[in-house]
């Protein structure tokens, strides 16, 4: 719902007693972590979630609370998605029906840039239990099976449940690889003979791995090589490569 009295600054206070040490929240990329540390920029009002994946034990894994809006979650909770994810490392194929679509038929994906009449925003958060292999027990996240945050602009954060308005507008999609695969925060890429480099920050979902904030740039996303250093991209060149998803060993 639209709310003219939206203001960053409120839902900023709002989120710093949110989250403390110890706490299990869900991550951008459907992971219950522990939260190991909080970073607080009062300056930037932003804050930084770093913790250790119960999933894969993937670490560190970075999410701005004000950006990404994780859920804090259960101990029973981060256990059964535990024991789900062991059963099914590979997840079944989507029915036509668990798959969220723009008014076009393209299926939306998180960082996607959206428009809804003159507010525009981003998708920050698809929650979709068969979207990646971080899957969720069924129980759990029932009433939570394809829904969508986006953040725009001018109302916030706004959830939709099971099919996006027809006023729903797709502006740009996500930074994909040369072949068409998303880009992950966490991603082994290679650039020329370099086949070490990392994607550290998913700048437009404001998501990043401790020590990067680099979202001040407010697009694309930041690499960092053992050879080149930090390199920004505004659009994924042909020569970034993708050589490994974080936690998994090279093809």
């Amino acid at each position: 719902m639209a709310n003219s009295e939206f203001s960053w600054d409120d839902y900023f206070e709002k989120c710093l007693n949110k989250f403390k040490l110890g706490d299990i929240y869900l991550d951008g990329f459907y992971h219950p972590t522990v939260c190991l540390r909080i970073d607080i920029d009062y300056e930037r009002k932003d804050i930084g979630l770093e913790g250790v994946s119960l999933l894969d034990g993937s670490w560190p894994r970075g999410c701005s609370v004000v950006h990404s809006g994780p859920d804090k979650i259960t101990c029973e909770e981060a256990w059964n998605m535990k024991e789900e994810y062991e059963c099914r490392i590979r997840p079944r194929e989507k029915t036509p029906d668990e798959i969220m679509r723009y008014v076009n038929g393209r299926e939306v994906m998180s960082g996607d840039k959206v428009r809804l009449g003159d507010d525009e925003g981003m998708v920050t958060c698809l929650m979709d239990r068969n979207k990646s292999p971080s899957a969720f027990g069924e129980n759990i996240w029932e009433g939570y099976r394809n829904r969508v945050v986006i953040r725009f602009s001018k109302r916030g954060f706004v959830h939709y449940i099971g099919e996006l308005g027809p006023d729903i507008e797709l502006v740009s999609e996500t930074m994909k690889y040369a072949d068409g695969q998303q880009i992950r925060l966490g991603d082994r890429v290679k650039l020329g003979k370099d086949e070490n480099g990392k994607v550290v920050c998913l700048i437009e979902v404001g998501e990043y791995l401790p020590g990067e904030d680099w979202l001040y740039l407010k697009e694309g996303i930041m690499t960092r090589f053992p050879q080149f250093g930090h390199i920004h991209y505004k659009k994924a060149e042909e020569d970034l490569q993708l050589i490994a998803r974080a936690g998994e060993p090279p093809k």
